[in-house]
């Protein structure tokens, strides 16, 4: 991690707090910035960027202890004021305008309780955020959730639909659409590479879709958010990947290596998707992002023999660096604050003392998952300390989805409390059998040995969303994507689960960006998470029609990217005219390097719809719904049972498909 502070850029008003994160030192007001500053020597993680800096004081003023749901409540000021507006997530929908309903089209139904519905418009998920309010006493002090709920008051006014008080409406949203087109890397922000561009209209639906109860409350665990973040370690993050020719600055071909083969690129770092460790940034950021009553879980995952892994630590010691070594001493600590002068509390990088590594994994859990400084302590320097090891191998995403979303189902079974997921990930799931699947060494080639999956998996992405389906979908999922050169293009599957889980999803075009800089990536980083922070509680639901998605202007089984802006217009909050003065937030266009396109995945439902006719051959629909134009590879499993192969795009039920690999 190189040695410096990265540029600051503009923050809001809301992004101007400083914030003391665990185990650190405060920075000066004038040193406050969006990036990671690395230390000398060991580069640790210190003062979160805008998502950690703005929501450290963020509290409502809420008099008499009235929730915020209440369209009763009066803040003791008049200055409550809109701050931003975060557009985090698009999806297909089908928008009832007669209803004011929207309901998110994400593939083909997984039962028969489920409708069958035709996209006929957009849905956008928005953040509507608040200004800083500290002068109060929340219940949860402080309360750093900014995010605007329907009822609560800004300029004095009730955020509300409801009739007698509406201030708020379906049609104070404004999409203008610039261009829809193929997401395939920057492109010319002049021009529109297909015919579906222009026009736009207001919102036909709108719905604040509530996760939990009322404001955070000490008292009422249904307000008390429950996250697990899971952080991708996989080969990809750490430049452990194969290339066609041993430089990543020239190489045409990538992809993650198989552990044990790996050979040192010429150029190492360049071939790293995370090589300023921003994936663990974002996931300390947000744990000092929650409340004091939510509760966190990390864990990081690749292809060790564990696999999934609690990130937590309680090994945690006053220790100090002069650059070149660390002294660490005996005196165990939380923070900074039980340290003397110039040491820090940080994970023992040995482990020695670390109690962790003698329990079972869904006891490491248990005692990782927890709301006090302490457990949050623990789970933030253990990720940090932990992860620093070299990334290898490929990524069981599914096996980490899958053993976070047990944990959190069955968490206080039965009780209606918030649980989420947080994905921090570079690409897919490369452990499991997929079109994406290298069934051949990519090294030996046709003839060379078969690449066996994982050996950890126990599932895979059908029957992981098979039981989300069967449960109910509990947990959601929120989901942000980096590039890396293994998987330069946002995934479908990621996509999909997100979509049906009620989440949200972001991609990161960190590749595309000046790598060199981190305060570039990290900034995108900050964003993205701030976005999942203020959607924990609820979000706002806005719902365009446009018969583009019914006239197959837009293309079935393909990830589309709109260029755009998004406006909320009203006589009633006059602030709202700041916010569209000076947030980007809401606008969907390439800023520079940074693409800030809304991107979003209209799922094929069958093999037709591509223009194919069955799952093995050209133009075959994917099961997360994409449109795959190559035939399958070969090997890939099919049939309704499973049990079958591919092989020169047909489905072979013996399974055999001779001169493919050994094996």
């Amino acid at each position: 991690m190189p040695n410096q502070t990265p540029r600051r850029p503009k923050l809001s008003a809301s992004e101007r707090q400083i914030l003391t994160p665990f185990g650190r030192e405060a920075s000066q007001p004038s040193e406050a910035a969006s990036g990671l500053h690395a230390t000398a020597g060991r580069g640790r993680l210190a003062v979160p960027t805008t998502i950690a800096s703005a929501l450290l004081g963020v509290t409502w003023l809420i008099t008499g202890g009235l929730s915020s749901c209440d369209s009763t409540a009066r803040f003791g000021l008049d200055n409550v004021i809109f701050d931003k507006i975060q557009v985090v997530s698009a999806f297909p929908a089908f928008i009832d305008p007669a209803k004011g309903t929207v309901t998110r089209v994400c593939g083909a139904p997984l039962n028969a309780e489920t409708p069958a519905l035709e996209a006929n418009g957009l849905e956008l998920t928005v953040n509507l955020v608040s200004t800083d309010l500290t002068v109060t006493g929340p219940k949860c002090s402080p309360d750093r959730d900014q995010g605007i709920r329907e009822g609560d008051r800004i300029e004095q006014q009730p955020v509300s639909q409801d009739p007698e008080l509406q201030t708020i409406s379906a049609s104070a949203f404004e999409l203008s659409v610039g261009c829809y087109e193929p997401r395939s890397g920057l492109q010319d922000p002049a021009t529109c590479s297909t015919s579906a561009s222009g026009a736009g209209g207001v919102g036909k639906a709108l719905k604040y879709k509530a996760v939990a109860p009322a404001r955070c409350d000490p008292l009422e665990m249904p307000t008390w958010q429950n996250v697990a973040i899971l952080v991708d370690h996989s080969g990809s993050t750490g430049g452990n990947i194969f290339t066609d020719t041993g430089d990543c600055t020239t190489a045409n071909v990538f992809k993650e290596d198989l552990p044990g083969k790996f050979k040192t690129p010429k150029e190492f770092p360049e071939c790293s998707s995370d090589r300023h460790r921003v994936l663990a940034y974002g996931a300390t950021s947000l744990i000092d992002s929650l409340n004091p009553q939510d509760r966190v879980l990390t864990m990081y995952y690749d292809e060790s023999n564990e696999g999934v892994r609690v990130a937590c630590t309680d090994d945690l010691r006053c220790q100090k660096t002069d650059g070149a070594t660390v002294e660490i001493t005996e005196k165990v600590c939380v923070t900074a604050a039980d340290c003397k002068e110039g040491y820090q509390c940080a994970a023992d990088p040995s482990f020695a003392n670390d109690s962790y590594a003698n329990w079972s994994l869904p006891e490491q859990m248990t005692k990782c998952f927890g709301k006090s400084d302490k457990a949050k302590a623990q789970n933030k320097l253990g990720l940090e300390e932990r992860t620093r090891e070299i990334a290898t191998g490929r990524a069981p995403v599914y096996e980490a989805l899958s053993t976070a979303y047990n944990f959190l189902r069955d968490f206080e079974a039965g009780k209606a409390i918030p649980r989420h997921i947080v994905l921090l990930t570079d690409g897919p799931d490369s452990c499991t059998y997929s079109d994406l699947y290298q069934f051949v060494d990519p090294k030996v080639g046709t003839g060379g040995d078969c690449r066996k999956q994982c050996a950890m998996i126990t599932t895979d992405y059908k029957s992981l969303l098979q039981v989300m389906d069967d449960n109910k979908y509990p947990v959601r999922l929120h989901v942000v994507q980096m590039q890396s050169k293994s998987h330069p293009k946002p995934d479908p599957y990621l996509q999909d689960l997100s979509c049906r889980t009620e989440g949200t999803y972001q991609f990161l075009n960190t590749l595309e960006l000046n790598n060199k800089d981190p305060s570039a990536v990290q900034d995108a980083m900050s964003r993205a998470v701030a976005m999942v922070r203020f959607s924990l509680a609820g979000n706002w639901r806005v719902g365009f029609q446009d018969n583009r998605f019914k006239d197959d202007s837009i293309k079935k089984g393909a990830v589309t990217a709109l260029r755009g802006s998004m406006k909320m217009k009203s006589t009633v909050f006059t602030s709202l005219e700041e916010v569209f003065k000076n947030e980007k937030e809401w606008q969907f266009t390439q800023d520079g390097q940074r693409d800030r396109r809304m991107i979003f995945h209209l799922a094929c439902t069958s093999d037709a719809d591509c223009g194919g006719s069955n799952s093995c051959g050209a133009n075959h629909c994917s099961p997360a719904g994409e449109c795959i134009s190559d035939p399958a590879p070969d090997l890939l499993p099919c049939g309704a049972d499973g049990k079958g192969k591919c092989c020169a795009g047909a489905c072979k039920a013996d399974g055999k498909c001779d001169g493919v690999c050994k094996g």
